[in-house]
């Protein structure tokens, strides 16, 4: 894993890791399936407290979305879920949160691969002066991150 930061007031906090590979079974089909990673969001959070700048921050937010078991209606049982990111969105939305008022920093890991039920997909993390600022921008990096970082495909029970 490798954490850079800058000590400009908009730092550029990056988070990548090698993703550990196992062995299941999705769409029926058993193969290799990446979705279990090294990144903590321990490790993110560490990151962001180690900002030269922290002690600007009031507050840090962390959201942790993982694969529910069912779909957003709720009338189908999701088995598996494969999900693509568009890094260079993720980036310009993590950039663009950064320049928001009041924010300190924003880290975002978002998993590329194959999940099962229960397994990590999107960290994000935010520091900020107060929680208004910090609660609005973590909610929009969000809805801008499943509108334009991710792709994802759900694999539904028969």
């Amino acid at each position: 894993m490798r954490i850079s930061i800058s000590s400009k007031r908009n730092s550029v906090i990056m988070c990548r890791a090698t993703p550990r590979v196992m062995e299941g079974v999705i769409d029926g089909k058993r193969g290799v399936i990446v979705g279990a990673h090294s990144v903590s969001l321990a490790d993110l959070l560490a990151g962001i407290k180690a900002h030269p700048e922290i002690s600007r921050a009031g507050m840090i937010l962390c959201h942790n979305g993982i694969v529910r078991e069912s779909d957003r209606s709720g009338s189908k049982h999701v088995r598996a879920l494969r999900v693509n990111v568009d890094r260079s969105a993720i980036e310009r939305i993590r950039s663009w949160g950064e320049s928001r008022p009041g924010i300190v920093a924003v880290a975002i890991e978002a998993f590329e691969g194959e999940f099962q039920v229960g397994d990590d997909l999107l960290f994000v993390v935010v520091a900020g002066d107060v929680r208004e600022n910090v609660f609005a921008v973590t909610r929009e990096i969000v809805e801008k991150i499943k509108s334009e970082g991710v792709h994802k495909t759900e694999f539904y029970d028969d």
